[in-house]
């Protein structure tokens, strides 16, 4: 009974967390969307939610790293050790995506410059874009030489999807299926 009660209040407390994250980010996201309505250079970045939850990440499985190493035990076996250490190069990686991954929108000119999360640079003009695609968690923007992607809870991406629009891009409904 008691593990019952265990597993339940674990998935309302994780339920509840997700649910205040979101809120966090769709409110600085409708804060920065209303002050860049008149501005002709917008920046596309990742919430800033983004780099706490990879700090928290990354904190919490070195400290756990840590805590195996200085107090080993029977149950402490070298797969744990590697799993804690991905979870933490994962953390490292938000934080480091949220400060370098931008996309720069000019509105009066033909093109976007995609910024990755390691820093290169692509300029991408809309008539290059064969089509795009509004995933429930990304945009999978098609180009003649790659794909990219997106995050769709990335700050200002309306202004993304609106150029894309104005500039005729082909939207795909469904993989296989263009939407004429």
């Amino acid at each position: 009974m008691n593990s019952l009660i265990t597993v339940f209040l674990i998935v309302a407390i994780t339920g509840i967390v997700i649910r205040i994250l979101i809120n966090i980010i769709i409110k600085d996201n409708s804060n920065e969307l209303i002050n860049n309505l008149k501005e002709d250079y917008i920046i596309i970045h990742l919430p800033n939610i983004y780099k706490w939850i990879g700090l928290i990440c990354s904190m919490l499985f070195l400290s756990l790293l840590i805590l195996m190493i200085i107090f080993p035990n029977d149950t402490a076996e070298i797969w744990v050790g590697v799993l804690f250490s991905i979870f933490i190069i994962l953390g490292v990686y938000m934080i480091f995506a949220t400060y370098h991954w931008k996309i720069h929108i000019y509105r009066n000119d033909e093109y976007f410059i995609y910024v990755s999360s390691f820093g290169k640079k692509y300029k991408i003009y809309y008539f290059d874009i064969i089509d795009y695609k509004n995933g429930d968690n990304y945009i999978k923007i098609k180009t003649v030489r790659k794909s990219f992607y997106v995050d769709n809870k990335s700050t200002n991406i309306e202004f993304l999807l609106a150029m894309i629009k104005k500039n005729n891009v082909k939207e795909l409904i469904n993989e296989n299926i263009p939407q004429t």
